[in-house]
């Protein structure tokens, strides 16, 4: 299955910057697209947030470079693993040993997904998310870090009751903020028409589940409307998105939108006709 990608990401109504940072890379092999998609939420006073998602999303293209150029055939899901856990160590390395050279506590949220020979696999720190979508359903991949998130696996709070708290900002993992990091990693296949959405907390907190399942499937634009989505319910924090979606599912799209403006210019031509 072939898939396209597409990043965009917003200052939000009220931030002076962006801390957030994306990226996408891509590479065909042996006819098959293998597609790396990042979504890296910093976190620090001034520009430290923006330097440290950076850092991350550079990291991971230089990662993605050196591994399709020395790539003869599909990797292993335990090598891309383990190659992962060495990355996003010496990311946290870098970001904890800046942040002491500033004085400042600085951080990242980064969840990435790379798509591979009908397999995906996922790396993930903080509350940025990814979600599986299809026609049937809608699904949160990753797990949010955050205390408020922590206390609703713990059955403390309720969904409703998190949406409310004033400490679901609180992250208990991220990249960056201590000598140590814990990813989480999750494999699995990927099945025809599925598709995927990566998004910082400035999306899903104002956007639901079900409008991003609606946009992603029916719309070519999903990124920039649900940003819009997001901008006109007053977000105040940075939006990012990528939407990852079957290639033959775009194209099915457009081809939809030109048999309906066909229908309806004959409609109009038949009312013309009847009518004079």
């Amino acid at each position: 299955m072939k898939y396209k990608a597409v990043a965009m990401t917003d200052q939000g109504l009220y931030r002076k910057t962006n801390q957030d940072s994306v990226l996408i890379c891509e590479k065909y092999i042996q006819g098959n697209k293998i597609i790396l998609a990042v979504v890296c939420d910093g976190m620090g006073g001034l520009k430290y947030g923006e330097v440290a998602s950076k850092l991350a999303v550079e990291s991971f293209e230089k990662w993605f470079d050196v591994f399709v150029t020395q790539l003869t055939e599909f990797p292993r899901k335990e090598k891309l693993i383990h190659d992962w856990k060495k990355l996003i160590a010496d990311i946290n390395t870098k970001i904890y040993n800046y942040a002491a050279s500033v004085s400042a506590q600085v951080g990242t949220t980064l969840s990435a997904i790379i798509l591979f020979n009908n397999h995906y696999v996922i790396g993930h720190v903080g509350d940025s998310r990814i979600y599986l979508i299809n026609k049937n359903n809608i699904s949160q991949l990753t797990e949010d870090h955050s205390l408020v998130a922590q206390e609703v696996r713990k059955g403390l709070l309720s969904s409703n009751q998190a949406k409310k708290d004033k400490r679901k900002h609180l992250l208990v993992r991220c990249v960056g903020v201590k000598s140590m990091v814990e990813p989480q990693f999750i494999s699995g296949e990927v099945n025809e028409f599925d598709a995927y959405l990566l998004c910082s907390d400035g999306l899903w907190h104002r956007v639901e589940e079900n409008e991003m399942q609606q946009e992603v499937l029916t719309s070519n634009c999903a990124a920039e409307h649900l940003i819009q989505n997001a901008r006109s319910k007053n977000e105040k924090d940075n939006i990012s998105v990528i939407t990852i979606v079957e290639e033959n599912k775009q194209r099915l799209s457009i081809k939809k939108i030109c048999l309906s403006l066909v229908v309806i210019i004959v409609v109009i031509i038949v009312i013309c006709i009847i009518f004079t």
